[in-house]
Protein backbone atom coordinates (compact mmCIF):
# COMPACT_ATOMS: atom_id res chain seq x y z
CA UNK A 1 0.00 0.00 0.00
CA UNK A 2 2.87 2.44 0.31
CA UNK A 3 3.85 1.88 -3.55
CA UNK A 4 -0.11 2.62 -3.95
CA UNK A 5 -0.77 6.15 -2.25
CA UNK A 6 2.49 8.06 -3.13
CA UNK A 7 2.39 11.94 -2.62
CA UNK A 8 3.72 14.02 -5.29
CA UNK A 9 4.52 18.14 -5.15
CA UNK A 10 5.61 20.44 -7.69
CA UNK A 11 7.62 24.14 -8.39
CA UNK A 12 4.71 25.13 -10.48
CA UNK A 13 1.78 26.76 -8.80
CA UNK A 14 -1.26 28.20 -9.45
CA UNK A 15 -3.88 29.62 -7.83
CA UNK A 16 -7.87 28.91 -8.96
CA UNK A 17 -10.58 29.22 -6.97
CA UNK A 18 -9.46 29.22 -3.47
CA UNK A 19 -7.14 26.44 -4.38
CA UNK A 20 -3.63 25.95 -5.40
CA UNK A 21 -2.50 23.98 -8.61
CA UNK A 22 0.13 22.35 -8.63
CA UNK A 23 0.56 21.39 -12.31
CA UNK A 24 0.15 23.07 -15.66
CA UNK A 25 0.52 20.78 -19.07
CA UNK A 26 1.01 17.82 -17.23
CA UNK A 27 -1.67 14.64 -18.14
CA UNK A 28 -1.22 11.58 -16.70
CA UNK A 29 -1.86 8.40 -19.22
CA UNK A 30 -5.47 6.40 -18.48
CA UNK A 31 -7.12 3.39 -19.81
CA UNK A 32 -10.84 2.48 -19.96
CA UNK A 33 -10.19 -0.93 -19.63
CA UNK A 34 -7.77 -3.53 -19.81
CA UNK A 35 -7.84 -3.76 -23.75
CA UNK A 36 -8.55 -0.32 -24.66
CA UNK A 37 -6.64 2.24 -26.15
CA UNK A 38 -4.60 5.19 -24.01
CA UNK A 39 -6.24 8.69 -23.26
CA UNK A 40 -4.40 11.01 -21.19
CA UNK A 41 -6.33 12.75 -18.62
CA UNK A 42 -5.13 16.22 -16.35
CA UNK A 43 -5.00 17.06 -12.82
CA UNK A 44 -8.08 18.82 -12.71
CA UNK A 45 -10.26 15.92 -13.84
CA UNK A 46 -10.42 16.66 -17.25
CA UNK A 47 -9.31 14.40 -20.35
CA UNK A 48 -6.66 15.92 -22.37
CA UNK A 49 -6.52 13.38 -25.06
CA UNK A 50 -9.10 10.99 -26.34
CA UNK A 51 -8.88 7.33 -25.84
CA UNK A 52 -7.32 6.61 -29.34
CA UNK A 53 -3.86 5.82 -28.77
CA UNK A 54 -2.89 2.04 -29.24
CA UNK A 55 0.60 2.50 -26.65
CA UNK A 56 0.57 3.24 -23.85
CA UNK A 57 1.86 7.46 -23.76
CA UNK A 58 4.26 8.70 -21.24
CA UNK A 59 3.26 11.37 -18.96
CA UNK A 60 2.00 14.59 -20.64
CA UNK A 61 4.65 17.27 -19.92
CA UNK A 62 4.79 20.97 -21.31
CA UNK A 63 1.60 19.73 -23.22
CA UNK A 64 3.54 17.19 -24.74
CA UNK A 65 3.76 13.03 -24.59
CA UNK A 66 5.53 10.53 -26.37
CA UNK A 67 5.83 6.74 -27.12
CA UNK A 68 7.85 4.79 -29.23
CA UNK A 69 6.87 2.51 -31.94
CA UNK A 70 8.86 0.20 -34.37
CA UNK A 71 11.70 1.85 -32.66
CA UNK A 72 11.24 5.10 -33.23
CA UNK A 73 9.35 8.29 -30.90
CA UNK A 74 6.04 9.37 -31.78
CA UNK A 75 5.06 13.41 -29.74
CA UNK A 76 1.56 13.45 -28.87
CA UNK A 77 0.12 17.19 -28.51
CA UNK A 78 -2.59 17.85 -26.07
CA UNK A 79 -5.42 18.45 -29.71
CA UNK A 80 -3.91 14.55 -30.17
CA UNK A 81 -2.01 15.36 -33.17
CA UNK A 82 0.64 12.68 -33.31
CA UNK A 83 4.17 13.57 -35.39
CA UNK A 84 6.29 10.51 -36.29
CA UNK A 85 10.01 11.05 -35.75
CA UNK A 86 13.37 9.17 -36.30
CA UNK A 87 14.88 9.79 -33.18
CA UNK A 88 15.11 6.02 -30.96
CA UNK A 89 14.43 7.68 -27.25
CA UNK A 90 13.94 10.85 -25.93
CA UNK A 91 13.41 12.50 -22.21
CA UNK A 92 10.04 14.50 -21.44
CA UNK A 93 10.07 18.45 -22.13
CA UNK A 94 12.06 20.66 -20.02
CA UNK A 95 12.38 24.49 -19.89
CA UNK A 96 10.69 24.06 -23.77
CA UNK A 97 13.41 21.75 -25.02
CA UNK A 98 13.49 18.28 -25.00
CA UNK A 99 17.00 15.64 -24.88
CA UNK A 100 16.13 13.07 -28.10
CA UNK A 101 18.79 10.44 -29.24
CA UNK A 102 19.09 10.82 -32.94
CA UNK A 103 18.78 8.09 -35.34
CA UNK A 104 22.66 7.87 -36.24
CA UNK A 105 23.14 7.73 -32.36
CA UNK A 106 24.14 11.46 -31.70
CA UNK A 107 22.57 13.29 -29.05
CA UNK A 108 20.14 16.55 -29.81
CA UNK A 109 17.95 19.28 -28.55
CA UNK A 110 15.21 19.71 -30.10
CA UNK A 111 12.26 22.51 -29.58
CA UNK A 112 8.64 22.35 -29.27
CA UNK A 113 8.25 21.67 -33.06
CA UNK A 114 10.29 18.54 -32.86
CA UNK A 115 13.06 21.02 -34.51
CA UNK A 116 17.07 20.06 -33.60
CA UNK A 117 17.98 23.08 -32.04
CA UNK A 118 21.73 21.54 -30.41
CA UNK A 119 23.85 18.45 -31.60
CA UNK A 120 26.06 16.99 -28.85
CA UNK A 121 29.08 16.02 -30.71
CA UNK A 122 31.07 15.43 -27.85
CA UNK A 123 28.80 14.14 -25.63
CA UNK A 124 28.86 10.51 -23.87
CA UNK A 125 25.91 10.76 -22.07
CA UNK A 126 23.67 14.04 -21.20
CA UNK A 127 20.06 15.22 -19.02
CA UNK A 128 17.77 17.47 -19.42
CA UNK A 129 17.88 21.31 -19.13
CA UNK A 130 17.03 22.46 -15.68
CA UNK A 131 17.72 26.11 -14.66
CA UNK A 132 19.21 26.79 -17.99
CA UNK A 133 21.85 24.23 -17.87
CA UNK A 134 22.21 20.93 -18.38
CA UNK A 135 24.32 18.15 -17.20
CA UNK A 136 26.65 16.43 -20.02
CA UNK A 137 29.68 13.26 -19.87
CA UNK A 138 32.26 14.29 -21.86
CA UNK A 139 32.94 11.62 -24.49
CA UNK A 140 36.85 11.87 -23.93
CA UNK A 141 37.49 11.87 -20.56
CA UNK A 142 34.06 9.86 -19.26
CA UNK A 143 33.57 13.16 -16.66
CA UNK A 144 30.61 15.03 -16.32
CA UNK A 145 30.16 19.31 -16.47
CA UNK A 146 27.03 21.54 -18.04
CA UNK A 147 26.69 23.59 -20.83
CA UNK A 148 23.99 26.23 -21.73
CA UNK A 149 20.99 27.03 -24.84
CA UNK A 150 24.22 27.21 -26.94
CA UNK A 151 25.90 23.69 -26.42
CA UNK A 152 28.72 25.94 -25.00
CA UNK A 153 30.53 24.38 -22.28
CA UNK A 154 30.00 26.53 -18.61
CA UNK A 155 31.69 24.17 -16.29
CA UNK A 156 34.32 21.85 -17.37
CA UNK A 157 33.53 18.11 -17.48
CA UNK A 158 36.01 17.67 -13.70
CA UNK A 159 33.37 15.56 -11.96
CA UNK A 160 32.70 11.74 -11.60
CA UNK A 161 29.18 12.72 -11.16
CA UNK A 162 26.75 15.61 -11.12
CA UNK A 163 22.95 16.73 -10.31
CA UNK A 164 20.47 19.15 -12.30
CA UNK A 165 20.59 22.36 -11.00
CA UNK A 166 18.11 23.21 -8.28
CA UNK A 167 17.49 26.50 -6.63
CA UNK A 168 20.77 27.44 -8.61
CA UNK A 169 23.52 25.07 -7.20
CA UNK A 170 24.37 21.27 -8.29
CA UNK A 171 25.43 18.65 -6.63
CA UNK A 172 29.36 17.41 -7.55
CA UNK A 173 31.07 14.31 -6.57
CA UNK A 174 34.51 13.17 -7.46
CA UNK A 175 35.91 9.65 -6.65
CA UNK A 176 39.21 9.52 -5.06
CA UNK A 177 40.22 6.92 -3.54
CA UNK A 178 37.23 4.65 -4.66
CA UNK A 179 35.49 7.09 -2.08
CA UNK A 180 33.32 9.79 -3.10
CA UNK A 181 33.58 13.20 -1.62
CA UNK A 182 30.50 15.56 -2.15
CA UNK A 183 30.25 19.91 -2.75
CA UNK A 184 27.59 22.44 -4.41
CA UNK A 185 29.05 24.61 -7.35
CA UNK A 186 27.02 27.49 -8.91
CA UNK A 187 26.08 28.18 -12.37
CA UNK A 188 29.83 29.74 -13.36
CA UNK A 189 31.07 26.53 -11.99
CA UNK A 190 32.38 28.00 -8.78
CA UNK A 191 32.67 25.56 -5.89
CA UNK A 192 30.52 26.73 -3.25
CA UNK A 193 30.80 23.99 -0.90
CA UNK A 194 33.93 22.50 -0.95
CA UNK A 195 34.06 18.37 -2.01
CA UNK A 196 34.98 16.52 1.13
CA UNK A 197 34.20 12.89 2.47
CA UNK A 198 31.97 14.74 5.62
CA UNK A 199 28.72 13.39 4.09
CA UNK A 200 28.01 9.72 2.87
CA UNK A 201 24.90 11.42 0.98
CA UNK A 202 23.58 14.91 0.00
CA UNK A 203 20.75 15.35 -1.67
CA UNK A 204 19.42 18.55 -3.95
CA UNK A 205 18.08 21.78 -2.65
CA UNK A 206 14.55 22.18 -2.41
CA UNK A 207 12.82 24.56 -0.80
CA UNK A 208 15.87 25.68 0.96
CA UNK A 209 17.28 22.72 2.36
CA UNK A 210 19.32 19.87 1.51
CA UNK A 211 18.89 16.77 3.25
CA UNK A 212 22.03 14.99 4.07
CA UNK A 213 23.45 11.76 5.40
CA UNK A 214 26.39 11.68 7.73
CA UNK A 215 27.42 8.50 9.83
CA UNK A 216 24.11 7.68 11.64
CA UNK A 217 22.74 10.91 11.20
CA UNK A 218 19.91 12.14 8.76
CA UNK A 219 19.77 15.72 8.67
CA UNK A 220 18.98 18.91 6.42
CA UNK A 221 21.74 21.95 5.30
CA UNK A 222 20.56 25.06 5.02
CA UNK A 223 22.08 27.55 1.79
CA UNK A 224 24.62 28.65 3.49
CA UNK A 225 25.80 24.89 3.92
CA UNK A 226 25.04 24.80 8.18
CA UNK A 227 23.88 21.97 9.61
CA UNK A 228 19.98 23.08 10.40
CA UNK A 229 19.40 19.66 12.17
CA UNK A 230 19.62 16.12 12.74
CA UNK A 231 18.88 12.80 14.44
CA UNK A 232 19.19 9.57 14.64
CA UNK A 233 15.73 8.51 15.13
CA UNK A 234 15.20 8.37 11.25
CA UNK A 235 15.49 6.44 8.18
CA UNK A 236 15.55 8.69 5.59
CA UNK A 237 14.34 12.78 5.31
CA UNK A 238 12.54 13.58 1.73
CA UNK A 239 12.51 17.01 0.07
CA UNK A 240 10.81 19.82 1.84
CA UNK A 241 7.41 21.08 0.81
CA UNK A 242 7.37 24.49 1.69
CA UNK A 243 7.74 24.32 5.73
CA UNK A 244 7.47 20.60 6.00
CA UNK A 245 9.23 17.29 4.35
CA UNK A 246 8.26 13.84 5.86
CA UNK A 247 10.43 11.71 7.39
CA UNK A 248 10.71 7.69 7.97
CA UNK A 249 11.49 6.90 11.19
CA UNK A 250 13.68 3.87 12.37
CA UNK A 251 10.54 2.06 13.40
CA UNK A 252 9.71 2.42 9.48
CA UNK A 253 6.70 4.56 10.10
CA UNK A 254 6.42 8.20 9.08
CA UNK A 255 5.66 11.75 10.44
CA UNK A 256 5.97 15.48 9.51
CA UNK A 257 8.87 17.28 10.51
CA UNK A 258 9.19 21.36 10.11
CA UNK A 259 12.41 23.70 8.98
CA UNK A 260 13.71 23.11 12.51
CA UNK A 261 13.32 19.31 12.67
CA UNK A 262 11.04 19.54 15.37
CA UNK A 263 8.01 17.32 15.07
CA UNK A 264 4.24 18.10 13.20
CA UNK A 265 3.04 14.57 13.39
CA UNK A 266 4.95 11.80 15.09
CA UNK A 267 6.26 8.93 13.21
CA UNK A 268 2.92 7.10 13.52
CA UNK A 269 2.01 6.75 9.33
CA UNK A 270 2.04 4.03 7.14
CA UNK A 271 2.71 6.17 4.56
CA UNK A 272 4.86 9.52 3.72
CA UNK A 273 2.85 12.03 4.36
CA UNK A 274 2.62 15.17 2.02
CA UNK A 275 0.28 18.21 1.86
CA UNK A 276 -1.57 19.93 -0.49
CA UNK A 277 -4.15 22.41 -0.31
CA UNK A 278 -4.78 21.61 3.10
CA UNK A 279 -5.01 17.78 3.04
CA UNK A 280 -2.80 14.36 2.62
CA UNK A 281 -3.50 11.09 2.04
CA UNK A 282 -3.25 8.69 4.77
CA UNK A 283 -3.75 4.97 5.14
CA UNK A 284 -6.44 3.29 7.45
CA UNK A 285 -4.85 -0.08 8.77
CA UNK A 286 -8.02 -1.79 9.91
CA UNK A 287 -10.00 -1.50 6.75
CA UNK A 288 -6.62 -0.98 4.25
CA UNK A 289 -8.04 1.76 2.09
CA UNK A 290 -6.54 5.57 2.22
CA UNK A 291 -8.51 8.78 2.88
CA UNK A 292 -7.74 12.42 3.64
CA UNK A 293 -6.28 14.16 6.61
CA UNK A 294 -5.82 18.05 7.78
CA UNK A 295 -2.37 18.59 9.29
CA UNK A 296 -4.43 18.08 12.90
CA UNK A 297 -4.71 14.63 11.55
CA UNK A 298 -8.60 15.10 11.25
CA UNK A 299 -10.27 12.68 9.17
CA UNK A 300 -11.71 15.34 6.41
CA UNK A 301 -11.97 12.43 3.84
CA UNK A 302 -13.27 8.61 5.15
CA UNK A 303 -10.55 5.80 3.81
CA UNK A 304 -12.65 4.63 1.35
CA UNK A 305 -10.17 4.33 -1.59
CA UNK A 306 -7.60 1.56 -2.95
CA UNK A 307 -5.34 4.37 -4.35
CA UNK A 308 -5.36 7.60 -4.67
CA UNK A 309 -3.42 11.25 -5.90
CA UNK A 310 -3.64 14.76 -3.63
CA UNK A 311 -5.59 17.58 -4.11
CA UNK A 312 -3.59 19.06 -6.70
CA UNK A 313 -6.10 21.39 -8.02
CA UNK A 314 -9.73 21.71 -6.94
CA UNK A 315 -10.20 17.38 -6.71
CA UNK A 316 -8.10 14.40 -6.48
CA UNK A 317 -8.33 11.33 -8.58
CA UNK A 318 -8.94 8.11 -5.98
CA UNK A 319 -9.99 4.69 -7.31
CA UNK A 320 -12.67 3.07 -5.40
CA UNK A 321 -13.30 -0.27 -6.40
CA UNK A 322 -12.16 -1.11 -9.83
CA UNK A 323 -12.86 2.60 -11.27
CA UNK A 324 -11.28 6.07 -10.82
CA UNK A 325 -13.41 8.79 -9.56
CA UNK A 326 -12.60 12.32 -9.52
CA UNK A 327 -13.74 14.09 -5.80
CA UNK A 328 -13.97 17.35 -4.23
CA UNK A 329 -12.95 18.02 -0.68
CA UNK A 330 -16.36 17.20 0.74
CA UNK A 331 -15.41 13.30 -1.02
CA UNK A 332 -18.26 13.79 -3.56
CA UNK A 333 -17.79 12.78 -7.18
CA UNK A 334 -17.17 15.25 -10.13
CA UNK A 335 -19.15 13.62 -12.49
CA UNK A 336 -17.56 14.99 -15.86
CA UNK A 337 -14.66 13.05 -14.63
CA UNK A 338 -15.55 10.02 -13.45
CA UNK A 339 -18.25 9.78 -15.83
CA UNK A 340 -14.85 8.98 -17.89
CA UNK A 341 -15.09 6.05 -16.64
CA UNK A 342 -11.69 4.94 -16.18
CA UNK A 343 -10.19 1.58 -14.60
CA UNK A 344 -5.96 2.42 -15.39
CA UNK A 345 -4.57 5.37 -14.14
CA UNK A 346 -0.59 5.09 -14.95
CA UNK A 347 0.45 7.35 -12.30
CA UNK A 348 3.63 5.39 -10.34
CA UNK A 349 6.26 7.15 -11.89
CA UNK A 350 4.99 10.46 -11.70
CA UNK A 351 4.04 10.14 -8.10
CA UNK A 352 7.21 8.97 -7.38
CA UNK A 353 9.58 11.70 -8.87
CA UNK A 354 7.44 14.14 -7.22
CA UNK A 355 7.15 12.84 -4.52
CA UNK A 356 11.36 12.29 -4.08
CA UNK A 357 12.50 15.05 -6.13
CA UNK A 358 10.09 17.70 -6.14
CA UNK A 359 9.56 17.66 -9.83
CA UNK A 360 6.72 16.43 -11.94
CA UNK A 361 9.57 14.30 -13.90
CA UNK A 362 13.58 13.06 -12.93
CA UNK A 363 15.45 15.87 -14.15
CA UNK A 364 18.73 13.52 -13.15
CA UNK A 365 17.68 10.90 -16.14
CA UNK A 366 19.91 10.75 -18.91
CA UNK A 367 20.40 9.38 -22.22
CA UNK A 368 23.58 7.41 -23.69
CA UNK A 369 24.61 8.07 -26.88
CA UNK A 370 24.59 5.14 -29.09
CA UNK A 371 27.11 6.37 -31.95
CA UNK A 372 29.57 5.23 -33.58
CA UNK A 373 32.02 6.20 -36.54
CA UNK A 374 31.32 4.03 -39.18
CA UNK A 375 32.12 6.42 -41.97
CA UNK A 376 35.18 7.15 -40.74
CA UNK A 377 36.39 3.34 -40.18
CA UNK A 378 34.75 2.51 -43.69
CA UNK A 379 36.25 5.31 -45.64
CA UNK A 380 39.90 4.62 -43.75
CA UNK A 381 39.64 0.93 -44.68
CA UNK A 382 37.18 -0.62 -46.86
CA UNK A 383 36.22 2.48 -48.86
CA UNK A 384 36.87 1.34 -52.63
CA UNK A 385 38.20 5.03 -53.21
CA UNK A 386 40.31 5.71 -50.43
CA UNK A 387 40.60 2.61 -48.24
CA UNK A 388 43.68 1.05 -47.42
CA UNK A 389 42.38 -2.94 -48.62
CA UNK A 390 42.19 -1.10 -51.77
CA UNK A 391 45.49 0.78 -52.41
CA UNK A 392 47.27 -1.89 -53.78
CA UNK A 393 50.02 -0.07 -55.54
CA UNK A 394 51.22 1.70 -52.84
CA UNK A 395 52.29 -1.24 -50.68
CA UNK A 396 54.39 -1.86 -52.66
CA UNK A 397 56.22 0.96 -51.49
CA UNK A 398 59.40 0.46 -49.28
CA UNK A 399 58.07 3.35 -46.44
CA UNK A 400 54.04 2.64 -46.68
CA UNK A 401 53.39 -0.12 -44.08
CA UNK A 402 55.63 2.03 -41.59
CA UNK A 403 53.80 5.02 -42.39
CA UNK A 404 50.19 3.45 -42.07
CA UNK A 405 51.18 1.73 -38.31
CA UNK A 406 52.96 4.23 -36.99
CA UNK A 407 49.18 6.43 -36.39
CA UNK A 408 47.80 3.65 -34.29
CA UNK A 409 50.87 2.18 -32.23
CA UNK A 410 53.36 4.63 -30.01
CA UNK A 411 56.34 5.52 -30.78
CA UNK A 412 59.02 3.45 -28.17
CA UNK A 413 56.50 0.80 -29.43
CA UNK A 414 57.45 1.06 -33.33
CA UNK A 415 61.01 1.70 -32.15
CA UNK A 416 61.49 -1.68 -30.25
CA UNK A 417 59.65 -3.65 -33.18
CA UNK A 418 61.15 -1.79 -36.64
CA UNK A 419 64.76 -2.28 -37.32
CA UNK A 420 66.31 0.80 -38.54
CA UNK A 421 62.71 2.33 -38.76
CA UNK A 422 61.52 -0.23 -41.23
CA UNK A 423 59.09 -2.59 -40.71
CA UNK A 424 60.24 -4.71 -43.62
CA UNK A 425 62.97 -5.61 -42.44
CA UNK A 426 61.98 -7.16 -38.79
CA UNK A 427 59.92 -9.89 -40.98
CA UNK A 428 61.67 -13.40 -41.76
CA UNK A 429 63.37 -14.26 -44.85
CA UNK A 430 60.41 -16.29 -46.20
CA UNK A 431 57.69 -14.32 -45.33
CA UNK A 432 54.85 -13.47 -47.93
CA UNK A 433 51.87 -11.70 -44.94
CA UNK A 434 52.08 -8.09 -43.58
CA UNK A 435 50.37 -9.36 -40.36
CA UNK A 436 49.54 -6.50 -37.84
CA UNK A 437 49.09 -8.87 -35.27
CA UNK A 438 52.11 -10.52 -35.93
CA UNK A 439 54.44 -7.88 -35.73
CA UNK A 440 52.48 -5.53 -32.35
CA UNK A 441 51.03 -8.86 -30.88
CA UNK A 442 48.16 -7.09 -30.17
CA UNK A 443 44.95 -5.85 -31.75
CA UNK A 444 45.53 -2.03 -32.64
CA UNK A 445 42.68 0.97 -31.66
CA UNK A 446 41.29 2.63 -34.41
CA UNK A 447 39.17 4.30 -32.00
CA UNK A 448 37.47 2.82 -28.77
CA UNK A 449 34.47 1.37 -30.43
CA UNK A 450 37.10 -0.80 -33.25
CA UNK A 451 40.22 -2.68 -32.66
CA UNK A 452 41.42 -4.36 -35.91
CA UNK A 453 43.91 -6.60 -37.25
CA UNK A 454 45.49 -6.06 -40.72
CA UNK A 455 46.86 -9.08 -42.52
CA UNK A 456 48.37 -7.64 -46.12
CA UNK A 457 49.23 -11.42 -48.18
CA UNK A 458 51.63 -11.17 -51.14
CA UNK A 459 52.01 -14.00 -54.35
CA UNK A 460 55.99 -13.67 -53.53
CA UNK A 461 57.77 -13.28 -50.15
CA UNK A 462 58.16 -9.48 -49.25
CA UNK A 463 61.75 -9.57 -49.13
CA UNK A 464 64.11 -9.30 -51.77
CA UNK A 465 67.00 -12.40 -51.84
CA UNK A 466 69.38 -10.09 -51.73
CA UNK A 467 68.77 -7.94 -49.09
CA UNK A 468 66.36 -6.52 -46.67
CA UNK A 469 64.53 -4.34 -48.26
CA UNK A 470 60.88 -4.63 -50.70
CA UNK A 471 61.46 -7.41 -53.09
CA UNK A 472 61.53 -5.99 -56.37
CA UNK A 473 58.13 -6.99 -57.98
CA UNK A 474 55.62 -8.90 -56.23
CA UNK A 475 52.27 -8.84 -56.22
CA UNK A 476 48.98 -8.27 -53.53
CA UNK A 477 46.72 -11.46 -52.97
CA UNK A 478 44.31 -10.63 -50.65
CA UNK A 479 43.86 -7.93 -47.45
CA UNK A 480 41.92 -9.35 -44.69
CA UNK A 481 40.84 -6.78 -41.79
CA UNK A 482 39.90 -8.11 -38.54
CA UNK A 483 37.56 -6.29 -36.67
CA UNK A 484 36.75 -6.22 -33.02
CA UNK A 485 33.51 -4.68 -31.46
CA UNK A 486 33.66 -3.08 -28.30
CA UNK A 487 31.90 -0.41 -26.63
CA UNK A 488 29.03 1.51 -28.56
CA UNK A 489 29.42 -1.27 -31.63
CA UNK A 490 29.32 -4.49 -29.30
CA UNK A 491 26.85 -6.49 -30.18
CA UNK A 492 26.17 -4.96 -33.32
CA UNK A 493 27.74 -7.03 -35.89
CA UNK A 494 24.84 -7.97 -37.93
CA UNK A 495 23.86 -4.45 -38.11
CA UNK A 496 27.84 -3.32 -39.06
CA UNK A 497 27.88 -6.35 -41.58
CA UNK A 498 24.54 -4.76 -43.07
CA UNK A 499 26.30 -1.30 -43.33
CA UNK A 500 29.00 -2.14 -44.94
CA UNK A 501 27.41 -4.54 -47.68
CA UNK A 502 24.95 -1.28 -48.18
CA UNK A 503 28.14 0.93 -48.67
CA UNK A 504 29.70 -1.16 -51.04
CA UNK A 505 26.78 -2.02 -53.25
CA UNK A 506 26.97 2.03 -53.62
CA UNK A 507 30.00 1.10 -54.58
CA UNK A 508 29.11 -0.57 -57.65
CA UNK A 509 29.78 -4.28 -55.57
CA UNK A 510 26.89 -7.37 -56.14
CA UNK A 511 25.70 -9.21 -53.53
CA UNK A 512 26.23 -12.43 -54.20
CA UNK A 513 25.82 -14.19 -51.21
CA UNK A 514 23.53 -13.01 -47.85
CA UNK A 515 22.93 -13.99 -44.41
CA UNK A 516 22.97 -12.53 -41.24
CA UNK A 517 26.65 -13.76 -40.71
CA UNK A 518 28.18 -14.14 -43.94
CA UNK A 519 27.59 -12.14 -47.01
CA UNK A 520 30.32 -12.25 -50.33
CA UNK A 521 30.25 -9.51 -52.99
CA UNK A 522 32.43 -8.91 -55.95
CA UNK A 523 32.82 -5.85 -58.53
CA UNK A 524 31.25 -6.04 -62.36
CA UNK A 525 34.08 -7.81 -63.69
CA UNK A 526 34.25 -10.05 -61.15
CA UNK A 527 38.12 -9.37 -60.17
CA UNK A 528 37.32 -8.32 -56.71
CA UNK A 529 35.52 -10.62 -54.41
CA UNK A 530 34.59 -9.37 -50.92
CA UNK A 531 33.80 -11.72 -47.85
CA UNK A 532 32.33 -10.70 -44.73
CA UNK A 533 31.70 -12.85 -41.65
CA UNK A 534 30.59 -12.13 -38.25
CA UNK A 535 31.52 -14.13 -35.16
CA UNK A 536 29.69 -13.38 -32.26
CA UNK A 537 31.68 -9.27 -31.79
CA UNK A 538 34.29 -10.39 -34.72
CA UNK A 539 33.81 -9.52 -37.94
CA UNK A 540 36.56 -10.48 -40.68
CA UNK A 541 36.57 -8.82 -44.17
CA UNK A 542 38.67 -10.27 -46.66
CA UNK A 543 39.42 -8.11 -50.06
CA UNK A 544 40.89 -10.69 -52.78
CA UNK A 545 41.95 -9.55 -55.97
CA UNK A 546 41.89 -12.12 -59.03
CA UNK A 547 43.29 -10.70 -61.05
CA UNK A 548 44.75 -6.92 -60.56
CA UNK A 549 47.98 -6.30 -62.53
CA UNK A 550 49.99 -4.14 -59.63
CA UNK A 551 52.45 -1.52 -60.92
CA UNK A 552 56.05 -2.37 -59.75
CA UNK A 553 57.13 1.79 -59.11
CA UNK A 554 60.55 2.14 -58.49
Amino acid sequence: MRKIFLVFMSSFLLVSCGNTEYFEGIAIPARQSSRGDYGLVNLKGELVVDFFIDQKPSLMVDGIAHYKKNGKIIFITTDGKETKTKFTETLHFNEEKALVRREDGKLAFIDKSFNELIRLDDAESAGNFSEGLFKFKDEATGLWGFKDNNGNTVIKPNYNGVSSFSEGLALVHQIIDKEKQYGFVDQTGKIVFPLSLKYQNIGSFNNGYATFERNDLKGALNKNFEEVFKSDEWREIYPFSESYTTVEGNDREYGLIDTEGKYVIRTREKIPLRFYNGLALFYNVSNRRGGFMNIERTVEIRPEFIEGLPFLSNGAWVKDGRQWAYIDKDGDDIKSATNLNIRNLFHEGFSKSLFTRNSAINLDETITATFYDYESMFDFFINPDSGIMFDFNNTLKPEYFDELYKKFVDQDTYKSIALDENLIAALPAWEKRMDSYRLFESNLNFDKNFQFRLRHTFKNRIKSKKNEELSESNELQSVRLNLSLKNKTRNKGSEIIDRISSSLERKNFELTKNSSNYKTLANKDKTQTFKISRKGNYLTIELNIVSHPIANEN
